[in-house]
């Protein structure tokens, strides 16, 4: 109820709950005489507790003798059918007008969705995937949009890794095993049940057989996200893109410290990289033939130029990303809301909301965020010799409190990623 009252712009203070539905009932009487009526949209509602599910049946009791007050829009994975066809919501289950189900993507389907959003960027499935690669994507994904933009996703950063400018079918398998996207789920072949039938005449068949043989001693037996975009102003901060490599990539929130720096001479090579469920930063190894879009991949399963970065800026030894060899030691950090924000030298804090390869993508990517109202800035910065990256800051910020919030705003919005 607070949040819905905050996301209306309504004061409140230290109040109970029918204080609250009050203020709530009164705002929607007005909007009401204003001809407007409220929708209160809940995402991921599969993850709601039966009991909130049922005060949301309570707030559509408010109503007129002649009008609804409230539309209520529950959104979310298949299990919340489930859940809403189970005997202790069955009242809510009445009070629901409009049931709908989003079906997954045909493989036709799945194959246009996939044309579609290359077309945009300019670009064709032909030119960028194998026919092959394409059936396998679609096949792993089970048509679904969502796994189907992360399956494209890191494909398309492993291959830039790798330098390969068409994704086949090694460079798919191996993103479904580090992904492990319905690895299980794909190799079961659907059961029907008529040969579930003549499957267990055979059992029986063959059990007979057997104890008759018995007698006789013998035996046998797997990009896009579609924002509209928004006018707004950016600031790109020039710098000196001609002086030399920065000798260390520092951030306030990262690990640099002497005791950390220490840990990477003395450590011995893990058989095994550390992964991203350990808790605290830990050390991996880069295996020959390995990157650190791969590494970031296993230990964080994205791989991306923000994750990259941050990697990098808990490395200050490394100061040519070119120059990374097999078997070196790389501080892995953890990933949290606190390793986005950066302190400044006025005790004001910004936003470090990503990196990207090309000040297009990151001009593009600005429009996500530019209606938060915090100005943004454009940093260009050297991660070798060649190579010139764009990070996206948004500030200022007076508190670091006020940062966080952001972030987690950011992130729910699928803008930041935190593991």
């Amino acid at each position: 109820m607070r949040r819905i009252l905050l996301e209306l712009h309504i004061s409140i203070d230290d109040e109970d709950k029918t204080s609250l539905l009050n203020k709530l009932n009164e705002y929607l009487i007005q909007k009401m005489s204003q001809g407007e009526t409220l929708a209160i949209i809940i995402d991921e509602a599969h993850n709601l507790p039966k009991e909130v599910m049922e005060e949301f049946r309570m707030l559509s009791n408010l109503q007129t003798s002649k009008s609804m007050l409230l539309q209520i829009l529950l959104v979310g994975q298949p299990e919340l059918g489930v859940k809403l066809d189970s005997k202790d919501l069955r009242q809510l289950k009445q009070r629901i007008g409009i049931r709908r189900q989003i079906k997954p993507l045909s493989m036709s389907e799945c194959t246009h969705y996939i044309e579609y959003r290359l077309n945009l960027v300019g670009s064709s499935s032909s030119k960028v995937f194998t026919s092959e690669t394409i059936s396998l994507i679609c096949k792993y994904s089970k048509g679904i949009p969502r796994t189907i933009n992360i399956l494209c996703d890191n494909a398309l950063l492993t291959g830039y890794g790798l330098t390969q400018k068409k994704i086949n079918r090694k460079i798919i398998k191996e993103v479904i095993e580090d992904l492990k996207i319905n690895r299980e789920e794909t190799f079961k072949t659907p059961f029907p049940f008529k040969s579930l039938a003549v499957s267990l005449l055979i059992i029986i068949f063959l059990s007979s057989l057997f104890l008759l043989l018995k007698k006789r001693d013998t035996f046998f037996g797997i990009f896009f996200n579609d924002d509209n975009l928004k006018k707004g102003k950016i600031t790109q901060i020039k710098e000196d893109l001609s002086s030399s490599i920065p000798t260390e990539i520092v951030s306030d929130h990262t690990i640099t410290s002497a005791d950390a720096q220490q840990e990477i001479q003395n450590k011995p090579a893990q058989k095994k990289p550390a992964t991203f469920e350990e808790k605290g930063p830990h050390i991996a190894v880069l295996k020959k033939g390995e990157g650190l879009y791969s590494l970031a991949l296993k230990n964080y399963r994205r791989t991306n130029e923000t994750l990259f970065d941050l990697i990098l800026q808990s490395n200050s030894t490394i100061t040519d990303v070119r120059e990374i060899h097999d078997n070196q030691k790389i501080i892995m950090p953890v990933i949290t809301p606190e390793s986005y924000i950066k302190k400044d030298s006025d005790g004001t804090y910004q936003i470090h909301v990503g990196t990207f390869e090309t000040f297009e993508l990151v001009t593009l990517y600005s429009h996500k965020v530019i209606d938060l109202g915090k100005q943004l800035t454009i940093k260009a910065h050297k991660f070798s010799s060649k190579d010139t990256w764009y990070r996206l800051m948004m500030g200022n910020f007076n508190s670091k409190e006020e940062a966080l919030k952001t972030v987690i705003l950011l992130k729910e919005q699928n803008i930041i990623y935190i593991p």
